[in-house]
């Protein structure tokens, strides 16, 4: 596959991909084939490839390996750990958006001397899963995966600031580890 995954089954970061060009799209979600079947009709000129699983519990390695872009737009933090871990190692780049204290935007560009979601810092306590940020989250994390724009965005909440701060990796950070191995 050359194309992107998208985690998640989201119609947004889906038909911003398609209506960026991107084919084939996966989309991985427990919901995979009546969405790409829906997409399909929406954008009859894309390939959406259904994985019917939800990533945290399948091989995500088997699933990433050969994107040419992971979006993760699930709201689920073990899939995104898990997206995470398995693009630094296959050399994938990653996009996520989540909202903790404060709403973060994240890409992780194997080949850059950035880290990663996990390096970020961004993740929620176990037990507590960040929301996702909806529609504009989703297009953010598409645009800034084909924009190639690494690091992380913060919006806080309470006063709308943004930010744009580079991750370096952290020395003890296994993913970041395995993908310089």
């Amino acid at each position: 596959m050359t194309g992107a995954i998208v985690i998640g089954a989201d119609p947004f970061a889906c038909g911003a991909l398609a209506f960026a060009g991107v084919t084939p799209i996966g989309v991985v979600d427990p919901d995979a084939p009546a969405a790409a079947a829906r997409l399909g009709l929406l954008h009859p000129g894309v390939l959406f490839e259904p994985y019917p699983v939800a990533l945290a519990e399948a091989h995500p390695a088997a699933i990433v390996g050969g994107a040419g872009l992971v979006v993760d737009v699930s709201g689920d933090e073990a899939a995104r750990l898990a997206a995470n871990d398995a693009c630094r190692v296959a050399g994938v780049p990653f996009t996520t958006a989540a909202v903790g204290e404060k709403g973060a935007l994240v890409l992780s560009a194997p080949g850059h001397a950035d880290g990663c979601w996990r390096c970020a810092g961004v993740s929620a306590p176990a037990g507590q899963m960040p929301a996702p940020l909806g529609p504009l989250a989703a297009a953010l994390a598409v645009a800034a995966g084909l924009a190639g724009t690494a690091g992380v965005l913060e919006v806080d909440a309470a006063t709308l600031a943004v930010a744009r701060r580079a991750v370096p990796p952290l020395p003890d950070c296994a993913a970041c580890a395995a993908q310089s191995s």
